[in-house]
């Protein structure tokens, strides 16, 4: 999947299934468990 800069995402679902912490993982706040995703 690719973005451009003036793309925008909406990440939904319910309460406590993780989307906040999708997102810290994916901005580097908050350090990986194993598995590791990895994207290109």
């Amino acid at each position: 999947m690719s973005l451009g800069s003036h793309d925008r995402v909406a990440l939904t679902g319910p309460n406590g299934f993780g989307k906040t912490t999708l997102l810290n993982l994916i901005r580097g706040h908050l350090p990986p468990d194993l598995p590791v995703l990895v994207m290109e």
